[in-house]
């Protein structure tokens, strides 16, 4: 397993999962490590022996995770309470064997998918009288986060008996001020006094990344800063294939982190989009180009590194029959790569829409939350930002900018 520094807590809880036998659900405040814990959970139950199905529930969400949306690693169609949607051989004999699911993101998955899943897993496991059919589940997220679109929250599902296991030291955020605010954010308690603070860092100027509610803020935003910048314009087009080929350019856009055209100019300021292997940069990380004949370079914190294309495959699940040497049959599940989305990891760095930024820590940003009032949305974007100099608003921060569902509240704090 990777070696890496876990803490105490985070120790802790990962022991709590692996000794018990019931399932969980793993929060604590936007870096809090929630994503760390996840990915040493993962490899001590594959270490294990366990059959382990990592989802989420949307396709930007699974790749920071390297998994697949929920839809796709379980084969649900239509949700309602009459109707599994049916499925293959395969996929099938995959969930029968499948011992743990872990979710990621579980505050956007809403409780009548959470319920749709339970029945559908006692159904095809032929173990009805049991949450999920048997299979544990592990959920992460933050529920101050990003809520179900016009759905209620998971843990109002009847299937929702999980665990709650709180990590509470965060790591992203080494200012107690700072930490402070982000606090008093997700629980809707901003003080005047604290209000004002932050409105202090309005329309400063900067070159910070600016997160945006809209999709069409972004663009226009990306758009105007690549016109500012004088030279030869370069457009690269993503490679993709399989299923990824049907896509609809909707569908990519909403669904895939890196962009399905990428126009870079050199100079040009990028957000990476995926950790590098190497360590060079994670997802998050700014940096300008430096070249992009023969090779695509990119300049980050004072060194320049060659970009290479980043492929993000669209995986199922395949049952694998293996012939035993006394004539049995012992049956495995494997993934088969399926569909393939091809692109430089990065994109223009001058905006990202809030929802996208989530799991990202960033440095620097500017927030423009617009006329939105959306439970979540102010907390995602502030909680992003490591500390109170990295961050700017483009616009004054108001009372409605800031909302957090009564049921949260209620649920995390009962």
């Amino acid at each position: 397993m990777n070696k890496v520094q876990l803490t105490a807590e985070q120790q802790e809880v990962i022991t709590k999962v692996m000794q018990g036998k019931g399932n969980y659900f793993i929060t604590g405040p936007a870096g809090s490590g929630k994503s760390v814990v996840l990915k040493q959970l993962r490899e001590l139950m594959h270490k294990e022996g366990w059959s382990v199905g990592v989802c989420a529930p949307t396709g930007i969400a699974a790749l920071h995770v390297n998994g697949q949306t929920i839809n796709s690693l379980l084969g649900i169609g239509p949700i309602n309470h009459k109707y599994i949607f049916p499925m293959g051989r395969e996929k099938r004999a995959m969930i029968q064997m499948l011992d743990v699911l872990i979710i990621d993101e579980v505050s956007m998955v809403s409780a009548e998918v959470l319920d749709h899943v339970d029945r559908m897993l006692r159904i095809v496991r032929e173990r009805k009288a049991e949450f999920f059919g048997g299979v544990r589940i592990v959920a992460f997220g933050d529920m101050y986060q990003l809520k179900p679109v016009n759905a209620q929250m998971p843990f109002s599902a009847a299937a929702w008996n999980l665990q709650k296991l709180t990590l509470t030291k965060i790591h992203r955020q080494n200012d107690g001020p700072w930490k402070d605010v982000l606090e008093a954010m997700k629980r809707n308690n901003l003080t005047e006094d604290q209000m004002a603070w932050l409105n202090q860092r309005v329309r400063i100027q900067n070159d910070a990344p600016r997160l945006c509610f809209s999709n069409d803020d972004v663009d226009k935003w990306n758009n105007k800063k690549l016109e500012d910048i004088k030279g030869e314009e370069y457009i690269f087009n993503a490679q993709k294939g399989g299923l990824i080929g049907k896509w609809d350019a909707k569908k990519i856009k909403n669904n895939s982190t890196m962009p399905e055209t990428l126009k870079l100019k050199v100079g040009a300021k990028v957000m990476m989009l995926n950790n590098d292997r190497d360590g060079r940069w994670v997802n998050g990380s700014q940096g300008y180009v430096e070249s992009l004949v023969p090779y695509v370079k990119v300049r980050i914190n004072d060194e320049v590194h060659a970009v290479d294309i980043h492929s993000a495959d669209l995986v199922e699940p395949v049952t694998i029959e293996v012939e035993n040497e006394d004539g049995t049959i012992t049956k495995t599940v494997e993934k088969r790569t399926v569909g393939y989305f091809r692109q430089y990891p990065m994109r223009l760095g001058y905006a990202v829409t809030i929802h996208k930024s989530q799991g990202m820590t960033l440095e620097q940003a500017e927030i423009n939350l617009g006329n939105s009032g959306m439970p979540g949305l102010a907390y995602v974007a502030f909680s992003r930002i490591k500390t109170y100099d990295g961050m700017f608003l483009a616009h004054k921060l108001e009372r409605f900018h800031i909302n957090t569902e009564k049921s949260v509240l209620e649920f995390m704090n009962p």
